[in-house]
């Protein structure tokens, strides 16, 4: 307010020695013509910057800065600043000192500066402050030596330098996500807005634009280009380009995998079925999937003596799924695959070849092949997988066992001389009418050597009784012939149990198995006998000398085996004690052998006498048993048990359990000396005692010991 007065008493003083010059020399002429300054033009005021104005007014003024340019310039008047200063006429030049703010903007901002004299204003100054300029620069993901991106800390790894003119972005190929992608960063210092190639995007769902931004510039599925194809990516804001990178993208038609569930071959047999590599077998057709464009596809080739012929409509039948070709769909398509095989009546295996083919192959598949039409081209050979179709085998049935093992156990297979069941007048499938079979047992474990595989899948069996009469579905658990159909059905069983007899067991019985397909034509017959077995006192045995002798070359010289009893009269009089029984026979007196043990059974007796056995001694076993812990750690750490301390060397008295080291129930491999010596003042070439081993309650094995000396 001060400042005002002063300025309005300035202004009286001066009028008041105006008015007395004008009354004292009234002859003197006056200039009431307003000197304003020259116009001064400043088109780039750095931001926060201050400004000089120089004027030497010839009468009373004032300077201001227009209202709608005060936020960003004013007038700085000593400490304060102020839109209007005033003044009076100088006759030396006066300064005029303009704030300008240091906020920065993308946009242009003026002033003009207005003066105002003896009732004239002029602009005598016009300002623009200059403009931020708005900055983008892009980075590159960083890659490794196996060209995969590299990754830390939960994000990608970018490069330190921007993007240059000359640098692209290329788009690689991501397998498991299958898509086109680039991880890019971006830094900027404005809210842009980004213009792809219309086969890229990239989403983008920061706050805010200002500062990083992350994201993945990917291929657009629907509209992937079948070459290498270059592009730009724009940054705008609003319409104006600020800056454009170079984007790159490879062409789809070089996409291309498959699989067919890790099989590099396949095998089928005649029957259509699939046998795989472990052994298991189905009807279902194989399946797999191909991805890549449209263009991709199968060729099929028959091996032949004249080398590989391509083939339009082969006995290998390879379906492709439906491409989708509506509009929008993806360029690059994952597509089922499924192969299977017809029945085979041929008398020779027959094979052919897939090959699976990106969308570059050629199509003349001709120009696959190499020169000597052996193989296709070398470009080509990961792709083959080979298909064998087996020929149709001789007989319907294929038993596991030979021939020789099959008699042994009394069991006897052939081809029948007469037709089977002629009052039935029997319907064959097409070339079946030869597979009538004769089936007998002549023993109990003929059933061991029984498992056969079937030339051609059966949809049902009927079995018949000696008179031809079918036996009802609901009567066969209880009747004594039956069949067992064993796995995914190829494999089977044709049983004959005599113990579905309640009354008196015949001594000899026969009947009938009829395999038919889906239209109810016979596959195959099989007449089945059963023969009373005439037994002995020789027992059923199976040689398992090799796997419990600890030198099984020392016990077959010395006349000494191990027999496994699985039948016979020594079994039916100890399976009730449901434990494993074992003949042991020596054929020299007074011989000794190891045999391989465990530590589970600490406890034998010998039936029938109280005073234990007086033929065979059973020596201390000698085994190793030291600190658990010790072993438990050696266990944890993947490392075989260490060496046990000497003072840890312990024995055991008598036979422990046959089987394998096993840490987690505690048992350790050891050895136990058997010995047969006939006593003093028998002369008996032939003595047998029998032996119970196992724990207070349970009998965990049978050893009928056996002492044979000529």
């Amino acid at each position: 307010m001060k400042r005002i007065i002063y300025n309005c008493i300035g202004l009286l003083s001066m009028a008041v020695v105006m008015f007395a010059g004008v009354s004292c020399n009234e002859e003197t002429p006056i200039d009431n013509t307003p000197k304003f300054p020259e116009l001064v033009t400043d088109n780039d005021v750095v931001p926060g910057s201050e400004l000089t104005l120089t004027i030497q007014p010839n009468m009373a003024w004032s300077i201001s800065v227009p209202k709608e340019c005060y936020e960003w310039f004013k007038i700085q008047d000593g400490k304060f600043k102020v839109q209007t200063l005033s003044g009076v006429s100088s006759d030396t030049p006066v300064e005029i000192r303009i704030w300008t703010t240091d906020e920065e903007s993308f946009s242009l901002r003026s002033c003009q500066i207005k003066m105002t004299m003896g009732g004239e204003t002029k602009i005598i100054a016009e300002y623009t402050l200059r403009a931020k300029e708005k900055s983008v620069e892009a980075y590159l993901a960083s890659k490794t030596e196996t060209g995969a991106f590299e990754y830390a800390d939960g994000s990608y790894v970018y490069e330190d330098a921007p993007m240059t003119s000359d640098d692209v972005i290329e788009l690689v190929w991501d397998a498991n996500e299958k898509r086109y992608v680039f991880p890019v960063k971006v830094v900027a210092n404005f809210e842009w807005s980004v213009e792809w190639p219309e086969w890229a995007l990239a989403d983008i769902d920061a706050d805010t634009k200002i500062g990083t931004t992350v994201f993945d510039v990917y291929g657009v599925s629907s509209r992937l280009p079948m070459e290498n194809t270059d592009g730009e990516i724009s940054f705008r804001s609003g319409e104006t380009v600020i800056k454009t990178f170079k984007v790159r993208i490879p062409g789809s038609k070089d996409i291309f995998t498959w699989t067919l569930g890790g099989n590099i071959s396949l095998n089928f047999d005649h029957a259509q079925y699939f046998h795989s590599g472990e052994g298991s077998a189905t009807k279902d057709p194989v399946q797999g999937i191909m991805f890549g464009p449209a263009a991709s596809r199968v060729a099929v080739f028959e091996k032949t003596d004249a080398g590989l012929t391509p083939v339009q409509n082969p006995w290998l039948n390879v379906e492709l799924s439906q491409w989708d070709s509506l509009e929008g769909a993806d360029v690059l398509q994952t597509r089922n695959i499924s192969i299977s095989v017809p029945k085979y009546a041929g008398q020779t295996d027959r094979e052919a070849v897939l090959v699976f083919l990106p969308a570059t192959a050629p199509a003349d598949d001709n120009e696959l092949l190499a020169p000597d039409k052996t193989a296709v081209k070398e470009e080509y050979s990961s792709n083959v997988v080979s298909v064998v179709q087996k020929a149709c085998p001789d007989e319907y049935f294929t038993f596991e066992a030979a021939e020789t093992e099959r008699e042994a156990s009394g069991l006897l297979f052939g081809r029948s001389e007469e037709t089977i069941l002629p009052e039935k007048n029997l319907v064959y499938a097409e070339g079946m009418s030869a597979w009538q079979y004769n089936l007998s047992y002549e023993k109990e474990m003929a059933v061991t050597k029984s498992t056969f595989y079937i030339t051609f899948p059966y949809e049902s069996v009927v079995v018949y009784d000696a008179q031809g009469n079918e036996i009802a579905e609901e009567k066969l658990p209880e009747h004594w012939l039956g069949y067992n159909p064993l796995g995914d059905g190829l494999y089977g069983q044709i049983l004959m149990d005599m113990t579905k007899f309640t009354s008196e067991k015949p001594e000899a019985i026969d009947g009938y198995i009829v395999f038919k397909d889906e239209q109810g034509k016979v596959l195959a017959a099989v007449h089945c006998f059963y023969v009373a077995e005439k037994k002995t006192e020789e027992d059923v045995l199976e040689d398992v000398s090799s796997t419990m002798f600890v030198n099984p070359s020392d016990a077959a010289s010395a006349g000494a085996a191990i027999y496994q009893v699985i039948s016979g009269p020594t079994y039916e009089a100890n399976k009730e004690l449901q434990a494993p029984i074992y003949l042991v026979r020596y054929t020299k007196d007074d011989t000794s052998l190891e045999i391989v043990t465990s530590r589970q059974c600490w406890m034998y007796s010998c039936p029938g006498k109280t005073n234990g056995p007086e033929m065979v001694t059973i020596d201390d076993q000698m085994y190793h048993d030291f600190e658990w812990d010790k072993q438990m750690e050696d266990w944890q750490n993947n490392l075989l048990p260490s060496a046990p301390k000497a003072e840890d060397y312990r024995g055991t008295e008598g036979i422990l359990t046959f089987g394998k080291t096993s840490f987690e129930t505690r048992t350790y491999p050891g050895k136990s000396k058997f010995n047969m010596k006939r006593p003093e003042g028998v002369t008996d070439k032939t003595m047998r005692e029998t032996i119970q081993f196992g724990s207070t309650s349970n009998v965990l094995f049978v050893f009928i010991c056996e002492l044979v000396v000529e």
